[in-house]
Parts: C-alpha cells; sequence; structure tokens
C-alpha cells in the first residue's frame, strides 16, 4: 500500500435508544434518508471518493440491516479491493459486557489494532454513523499532513442561536491557528458563533495505537469516536471546518427535521451536490405514476410510488400508494406504505409495509412526530 495512505473506521455507535422505535432493530446508520439513501451512504460516498479502499464498520449490537444494505460494498468501489474491502464488526455491545464481566479488557481494542494494521496504512479515518455530511476526505487529509498534526477534527460552526436545535452537548474552543484549545459543556451566549463536532476524525495510525493503550490502561472502553474526543487534548488537534450540510442525527426530533430539510433546494443542493457524489444501494424499478386524481406540492418521491391522492411537503419514499381522497402532508413515508383512500397523514413517519386504512387519521405535530412501526396497520379512528 502507499505511503501516506488512509484506512477508515466507521463507528455506528450513537443514540439508538433516543430514536426507538425507528431503531429497535438497527442502527441509526442504517434508517432511511431523503427517500431513496440510508445514512451510511454518506460516510461510505465520502470514503469512495477519497479511493478508500479498506474499511471497517464497527456496530453496537445486530448488522443485518448493515449487511443488508451495503453487501459487498459495489456501489461505492470497495468490492474489488485486492488487500482491502469492507470488514464488519457487530455485537459491541455484548463484547463490552463480557470484558467488564471477565475483567480481561487489556486488549479490548484489538480489532481495531488487528484492522488498522493489515491495513497497512499510516492514518486512520473515523467517521460517525449518525451524521449527514458530504465531507470532503482528500481536503481533510491534506490539511491534516500541511499541518503536522496527530489529530484532525472536523467541525461546523454555527450561529448562538442554532446550538438548541443541534443538541450538541460540548462545543470546541479553537485558538487562532486552528487547534484545539478546549471543550466547553454547553455554549454560552457571549460568543456569536459555537463549533459542533463534526463526527469525522482523522488520526495517525502510531498516535491512535497510543490511544488504545492509555485506554486500556486506564479501563476506558468505549466506541472509537468516544476514544477520540476523550484523548484529544493530550495530542496535536489540528481543526478542520467544515461549511457544508451537517446534521446528526441523535433523536427522533433530529432526525425528522433533517429529512424534511431536503424539501429546501438549498439544503438538497448542499448535501448532493457538495464534494462526493452520494451513493446508494440500486434497486431497479419503474416510473413513479401520477393518476389525475393526484395534487403533489414540495415533495419528494422515489421510483414505483402510486399517487392518486394529496402529497404535501413529505418525502414518499418506493413503492409506496397514496390512494384516491388520501391526504399526505409533513410527513415521512417509508417504502411499500399504502395510505388508502380517504386517509389523513400529518406529521407522521410511517415505517416499510405499514398500511394506513381508508379514512383512518394519523394527525402528530412538528416537533413529536407519530411513529407507525414496520408492517403495522392503522384502523379507521379519529386520531392517534
Amino acid at each position: 500500500m502507499k505511503k501516506n495512505s488512509v484506512c477508515a473506521i466507521i463507528n455506528l455507535a450513537g443514540h439508538e435508544t433516543r430514536l426507538h422505535p425507528l431503531t429497535k432493530q438497527r442502527p441509526i446508520a442504517a434508517l432511511p434518508f431523503a427517500g431513496r439513501y440510508r445514512i451510511i451512504d454518506f460516510s461510505l460516498s465520502a470514503i469512495s471518493s477519497a479511493h478508500i479502499n479498506s474499511v471497517a464498520i464497527f456496530i453496537e449490537e445486530s448488522g443485518r440491516a448493515i449487511y443488508d444494505h451495503v453487501r459487498s460494498g459495489r456501489e461505492w468501489d470497495l468490492h474489488g479491493a485486492v488487500s482491502g474491502g469492507i470488514f464488519t464488526f457487530s455485537q459491541q455491545r455484548r463484547k463490552l459486557a463480557d470484558f467488564l464481566m471477565l475483567e480481561s479488557g487489556e486488549r479490548y481494542y484489538e480489532n481495531q489494532r488487528i484492522f488498522i494494521d493489515r491495513s497497512e496504512a499510516d492514518y486512520v479515518l473515523i467517521m460517525e454513523g449518525d451524521a449527514v455530511h458530504n465531507v470532503d476526505v482528500k481536503a481533510l487529509t491534506k490539511f491534516h499532513q500541511q499541518r503536522d498534526a496527530e489529530i484532525t477534527i472536523a467541525y461546523k460552526s454555527i450561529p448562538t442561536e442554532k446550538t438548541k436545535s443541534y443538541k450538541a452537548d460540548e462545543y470546541y474552543r479553537i485558538d487562532d491557528e486552528d487547534y484545539l484549545e478546549g471543550v466547553m459543556l454547553g455554549n454560552t451566549k457571549d460568543d456569536e458563533r459555537h463549533a459542533i463536532d463534526g463526527h469525522v476524525y482523522l488520526v495517525n495510525k502510531a498516535v491512535l495505537f497510543d490511544i488504545f493503550n492509555r485506554a486500556e490502561a486506564g479501563n476506558l472502553f468505549v466506541d472509537i469516536g468516544s476514544l477520540i474526543r476523550s484523548y484529544s487534548l493530550l495530542y496535536r488537534t489540528s481543526m478542520y471546518e467544515y461549511t457544508g450540510y451537517l446534521e446528526v442525527i441523535n433523536s427522533l426530533a433530529s432526525y425528522y427535521a433533517a429529512n424534511m430539510s431536503m424539501l429546501e433546494p438549498t439544503n438538497l443542493n448542499a448535501l448532493f451536490k457538495g464534494s462526493n457524489t452520494i451513493n446508494t444501494r440500486s434497486k431497479s424499478g419503474v416510473p413513479t405514476y401520477y393518476a389525475e386524481s393526484a395534487s403533489v406540492h414540495n415533495a419528494e418521491l422515489a421510483t414505483g410510488c402510486i399517487i392518486e391522492g394529496t402529497v404535501d411537503s413529505s418525502i414518499i419514499s418506493r413503492k409506496s400508494s397514496i390512494a384516491r381522497n388520501a391526504h399526505v402532508s409533513n410527513s415521512i413515508i417509508h417504502s411499500g406504505v399504502k395510505v388508502c383512500e380517504g386517509a389523513r397523514v400529518e406529521y407522521a413517519i410511517i415505517e416499510k409495509g405499514a398500511v394506513v386504512q381508508p379514512n383512518a387519521v394519523v394527525v402528530g405535530t412538528k416537533y413529536a412526530p407519530i411513529i407507525i412501526g414496520k408492517g403495522a396497520c392503522v384502523e379507521c379512528q379519529d386520531s392517534l
């Protein structure tokens, strides 16, 4: 492998419980986004655009939803690597429980070490699986090398008035030379802007191994993203400002808001017309059919849908149907959903294969959308 090469780790530890029931049987990274993508597509596309050919995915619990979507990695040109490819490590939470019970955590990060060693890379790119972005990894790597950094953290600067909507727990203090100076808990109204974590990190291999050793010696057994944040002040850490679209999915409200933000052309262009082409697993399908009775305004619709009713300010995934006299507004409809005649859906997230029966009413609010689970059947009623 060539000198100064990079391998990648996608860390799928996140706030899954905050997104139940959507994440009850899958990680945040496997959630649908913008009608036809999954959240993990954005990390994989950034990695692919940087021509990184060795990727490890560390998953907290079951990896079934990730395996089903990623498969060989063909869509991201990761299937033909002679010395690379995609490697998955699931059930990390169970592994942690076993280590704590057996008190044998001195080599807790062994799988990470083995993967990095075998990749023969000099740098390790770490991406969190709960972030939607279009980070230019080549530019990040060049920045890291030019500044002779040991760790580089991608961050986004946001106005103070928007910090509440991002729900960030910490904010970075950055010195005049763009190196990490400190970390603040909460924000301060004295500053006009705050630097929030972009959930993308680049680390020198030797530094990362040193962090593993420190963590094991101190009995700190956490996911690799938390590990970097815990030790970043001990090393020469440069701060790379990312100015594109960023949303960290850490709650049901943020998942809903991020999807709905794709209905705004500015956000859509910032994410999908950024540095990287965003790829996803391809699924051949027929075009969406619009009946004469259909009325569609400010919506995104994937292929294979049948639209006979009204769709307003909503995202409709593949092979869903909206029947005559049905009304869907301000909602996220996953694939294969049926909204039957006369039904009304507002401020809702309807999961794959669910059926909203004739004349049923599903109404939530902007900040508390109603969730209808996978394969559920909502019968006729006044409201939920």
